[in-house]
């Protein structure tokens, strides 16, 4: 899923379930974890999304990209920890994922 939605510019490193809860139908896992970056991105807010580094931007397609993709710069090599919890709902034919939030 991480390489998947970051176009392979992150690897995770590290993860691990801190916590689980099961209520009715429902069912909460919290992790923690880290990634490391295999090339300079812009890691976007929600979700393991990534752009272009935005210093390969200049002048108005700079201030473009950072006005429409709000998130936090990053270069190749550097890890991040985050921080996160899936809900797992109960249907007729299984359990399946609801959300995502990290």
């Amino acid at each position: 899923m991480i390489q998947e939605q970051s176009h392979g510019r992150m690897e995770l490193s590290d993860f691990e379930v801190t916590d689980t809860l099961t209520r009715d139908h429902h069912y909460l896992v919290e992790f923690a974890g880290r990634v490391e970056f295999v090339e300079d991105a812009r890691w976007l807010i929600g979700g393991f999304k990534t752009m272009d580094h935005s210093k390969n931007f200049t002048g108005w397609d700079k201030l473009f990209a950072i006005s429409q993709n709000a998130g936090s710069d990053y270069e190749s090599g550097e890890q991040v920890e985050f921080r996160g919890r899936m809900v797992f709902e109960q249907t007729d034919s299984g359990w399946r994922v609801a959300r995502v939030d990290i």
